[in-house]
Parts: C-alpha cells; sequence; structure tokens
C-alpha cells in the first residue's frame, strides 16, 4: 500500500532423508552429515512496515516455525536413539525482529532489536538452550559521490548468548555468540 506493507508467508516441507550436522561425542571439531531420516517442517511469517512520515520507516516481523522427526529412531553408530517428533536442533520456535531507519541530518540511523527463542542443542531434545534478545545499530552516512561512511554495532548491550550450536545426538557443543561489537567501513558505488 501507500505508506504500508504486509508480507505473509507460509511454508511446509516433507523431507524424506534429512541430513543433520552432528559433532562427534568424542572431538567436537569434527562434523558429520548423517541422515535423520523424514521431517516434517512448517511454519509463518508475518512482516510489516510502515512509513508514517518521510524519512522514517518501521517494520517488525514475527515467525513460528516447527520441525520435527517422524522416523522412529536414529543411530548414531553405537546406539539406537528414539527421535520421533522430536525438534530438529537449533530450530527456534519463535523469533521476532523490530527495526527503523530514520534520516537525520543525512545520517541512515537503522536500530534493530531481534528475539530468537529457546532451542534444543541434541537430537533427544534433552538439553534446551535459553532465547535471548539483541539490540543492534547501524549508522550511514555519503561522505562523497557514491562513498558512505558505515558504523554498525551489534549487540549493543552485550547481552551474553548462544550464537552457534554443533548437535550431538545426547550432548551439544555450544559456541558463545558474538559480544558488543564495533565496525567502521567505507562503501563505494561505481
Amino acid at each position: 500500500f501507500d505508506k504500508f506493507y504486509i508480507a505473509p508467508s507460509v511454508y511446509y516441507v516433507k523431507y524424506k532423508d534429512r541430513l543433520i550436522r552432528i559433532a562427534d561425542p568424542t572431538d567436537p571439531n569434527l562434523i558429520y552429515l548423517r541422515n535423520a531420516g523424514k521431517v516434517d517442517a512448517y511454519g509463518a511469517e508475518l512482516e510489516l512496515g510502515i512509513v508514517p512520515v518521510r524519512r522514517v520507516s518501521i517494520y517488525t516481523s514475527f515467525s513460528y516455525n516447527e520441525a520435527k522427526f517422524k522416523d522412529e529412531s536414529f543411530f548414531d553408530g553405537n546406539t539406537r536413539y528414539n527421535i520421533k517428533d522430536k525438534t530438529v536442533p537449533d530450530t527456534p520456535e519463535y523469533m521476532v525482529k523490530l527495526g527503523g531507519r530514520f534520516q537525520v541530518m543525512g545520517f541512515r540511523i537503522s536500530p534493530s532489536v531481534q528475539y530468537i527463542g529457546s532451542r534444543y542443542g541434541n537430537l533427544i531434545n534433552t538439553e534446551k538452550v535459553s532465547s535471548y534478545t539483541l539490540v543492534n545499530l547501524n549508522v550511514q552516512r555519503r561522505i562523497y559521490k557514491g562513498i558512505d561512511l558505515l558504523v554498525d554495532v551489534r549487540n549493543l548491550t552485550d547481552k551474553k548468548y548462544v550464537g552457534r550450536i554443533s548437535p550431538g545426538t545426547t550432548s551439544g557443543t555450544y559456541y558463545a555468540g558474538a559480544p558488543f561489537t564495533i565496525s567502521a567501513g567505507l562503501r563505494g558505488r561505481f
């Protein structure tokens, strides 16, 4: 619409032979692709945006995701585990994002808040990883024809969180998310 948009989407996927990245229990640096069989995945996302006044835009998005194993068991080479109806690791059920873009005195300021829901770190769903919320800020300014100066601040509140998961059958390997980080750069267009 003129100053407003809505972008809904839905998905449904039936995997027949879903490959899952699994960390070796004796060395979490070794990752193997293992066939976990059938997986049903579905979800929806709704994004809304508005331009209430000139030089200001605001958007939000919400998503719901579900991915479940459908086969009775998973064999890791040594042991057989019941995974039927367990959630695929590293699949947050809910995600929400709120952001905006404001143009003030030649600056383009883009703050955002992102929520990632809890998720599991292992195939048997006994290790639940907490949800987290990140606050980010991006500032840009044109300093010459086609050249922009950029400053990007990630994790403004220095939130401690699990950023990456290497799932295992019974235990996952967890990596800390990026701490408060500032980066700057130049971008040119020709």
